[in-house]
């Protein structure tokens, strides 16, 4: 059967384009078309037969093998006619999840861009369809669907065939691996094929500024394949970085810093990394080991009095900064029995210690004592933020729920870490605000990421609106307004996401200055999903001066490092790697940076 003509203006096959007037549009910013790499040669036939296409007819297939540069060719034919590239909205089908979640992707940014909102439509993938072009049309827009190669041709066709028949003042690109089988389409095709050798070699020559070119041999291999192309050649540039980095890592695998193992240990730098460069990094741990055993010993040769001594001296003092110094305090609270003391300390500097790769030795000194109802969620809390210790995860699992909230807060996020995010979800759906008293804000901030993950908007929305009255500290409404953007980036919502940033900016000028640290990761992991990477360099900047990454917490320096990667900084991700302060106790960083940059995993 047919599918209903979308207006009776434009029922009918294709003839002539029909004059519409362009109405006034504001794409989206995550819709529009992507910047054309600056580097773009040997599609110049490619180039001209798309243009010829797009003036041709309403739709048109660009199709070829992955990483051939078909979305590149989009851009690039595009960006030469910058009153259609303006008007064009790109999506990624398979980013998106399918074809439907596609279309109601592509249905939120029309309506944004051309600021209606018709009721949302009845049924299927069709009337979705009719309901796109219907906006489409009256605006003069052009559509791009990225990525269609893992819909499956009967699935496909069937939107193409309506758009293809009705579509008059609009413009439909589809990319994808292969061409659809219709005949209509045959002249509105466009194949895209490996570059030939001198394309190539132009291209490797462009890339290889400021550094050499890659051999011919390693060109060949890449098969006429742009993306090859560049992926090997950032691999090479980032060669040397990664190699510094796989030997901090191999040492900082280790419970202490390589500074203090080098003070204990009497070995050198170049020792230290000879050792971790031949794939012996349990031998540096043997060597803390053997130096922790000779403290022990130490301690053990001491006179009952010289240990009342020492033990006492150390708690009396000031509560210190060095990560080993805290843990010594640690155990002997516990030891003595001293547990609001105790939890008084872990509330100030636990996320201190985990920030200093420090999760394994607190949870040695931490578990004989966590099954006390004071010090439960500190166990809990510990589980939660550790994220990749196998151990405290399963303890976590293994506890009874806990009654306490703060407890079952806890407990819910090393559910959600272990795997169990349905239960963890539903377990924070049972927590009212009112019971978590300082903590309520950012309960309703996890809750609402784990409903966005579970696939529950309305949930995510629910969670957040329950605490907007609660939020009264600038540091809880930088927290919010964090995950509002979030929610409403994730939904295509860029005005509300927009204006939640901007509320995000101001508690953020709002919170002290001794706060901001703290709160830095919700703030630029707001900014960076809007990508405003600038505002997360400022704000480093100003905040927490030119040494961050050097010594800000674990979560900012791995944010940051995104960030410079994200706006390819790429000689100053190769500072920082082989720099050791900047990587040291953190080897997801190194992960999230080089697989950000296409690189071959480490």
């Amino acid at each position: 059967m047919a599918p209903a003509p979308v207006e009776p203006s434009v029922a009918g096959t294709y003839a002539a384009p029909r004059m519409v007037t362009p109405s006034p549009i504001s794409v989206p910013l995550q819709a529009r078309v992507p910047n054309p790499p600056r580097l773009f040669v040997g599609r110049e036939a490619e180039a001209a037969a798309l243009a010829q296409v797009l003036s041709a007819g309403p739709v048109a297939v660009v199709e070829g093998a992955q990483g051939l540069g078909k979305t590149s060719l989009v851009a690039h034919t595009l960006r030469a006619q910058p009153a259609l590239e303006a008007r064009t909205i790109q999506l990624n089908v398979a980013r998106a999840g399918g074809l439907f979640p596609w279309l109601e992707a592509l249905r939120e940014a029309l309506c944004a861009a051309t600021g209606q909102r018709p009721p949302v439509p009845d049924g299927g993938v069709v009337p979705w369809t009719v309901e796109a072009l219907r906006l489409a049309e009256r605006a003069a827009l052009a559509v791009v669907a990225d990525d269609t190669g893992e819909v499956a041709d009967d699935a496909l066709c069937p939107v193409v065939e309506i758009l293809a028949r009705h579509a008059r003042a609009s413009r439909w690109v589809f990319v994808r691996h292969q061409p659809l089988p219709l005949l209509a389409l045959l002249e509105q095709t466009v194949s895209v094929g490996p570059l030939d050798d001198a394309a190539m070699l132009e291209l490797a020559h462009g890339l290889a500024v400021g550094g050499s070119p890659l051999p011919t041999a390693e060109i060949a291999a890449c098969g006429g394949s742009p993306l090859r192309l560049r992926q090997a050649v950032l691999a090479a540039r980032m060669a040397p970085a990664k190699a510094t980095a796989r030997r901090v890592l191999a040492v900082s695998r280790s419970p202490m810093p390589v500074q203090q193992l080098q003070g204990m240990t009497g070995l050198d730098a170049a020792e230290i990394d000879a050792l971790a460069e031949g794939g012996a990094a349990e031998r540096v741990g043997d060597l803390v080991g053997l130096t922790e055993r000779s403290r022990a010993e130490v301690l053990a040769d001491a006179s009952a009095d010289e240990l009342s001594v020492h033990r006492d001296a150390l708690l009396a003092a000031a509560i210190p900064d060095d990560p080993a110094d805290l843990l010594e305090r640690i155990r002997l609270l516990g030891e003595a029995g001293r547990v609001q003391a105790l939890d008084d300390l872990l509330r100030t500097r636990l996320l201190a210690l985990v920030d200093a790769g420090r999760c394994a030795s607190l949870w040695a000194v931490l578990a004989p004592h966590v099954t006390h109802p004071a010090l439960q969620p500190h166990g809990l809390a510990l589980a939660a933020l550790s994220r990749s210790d196998p151990s405290l995860l399963q303890w976590a699992l293994d506890q009874p729920e806990p009654e306490a909230p703060v407890a079952r807060w806890r407990w819910a996020q090393a559910l959600f870490h272990a795997g169990q995010r349905v239960r963890a979800r539903d377990t924070l759906r049972t927590l009212a605000p009112a019971g978590l008293g300082p903590y309520a804000v950012e309960a309703a901030v996890n809750r609402a990421e784990m409903e966005l993950r579970t696939g529950d908007r309305a949930g995510a929305e629910a969670a957040l609106s329950a605490v907007e009255a609660t939020a009264q500290s600038p540091q809880d409404r930088a927290r919010l307004a964090a995950m509002w953007v979030t929610l409403h980036a994730t939904t295509l919502n860029y005005a509300a996401a927009d204006a939640a940033m901007g509320t995000l900016q101001t508690a953020w000028a709002q919170t002290p200055a001794n706060a901001q640290r703290a709160a830095f990761d919700e703030y630029a992991s707001a900014a960076l999903y809007l990508g405003r990477n600038a505002a997360v360099f400022e704000a480093a900047q100003a905040v927490l001066g030119t040494d961050a990454l050097d010594h800000g917490p674990l979560t900012l320096r791995s944010t940051l490092l995104v960030a410079l990667t994200r706006d390819l900084r790429l000689a100053a991700v190769q500072a920082l790697c082989a720099g050791r302060a900047a990587l040291r106790e953190q080897p997801h960083v190194v992960d999230r940076v080089f697989t950000y940059c296409g690189a071959v995993a480490a």
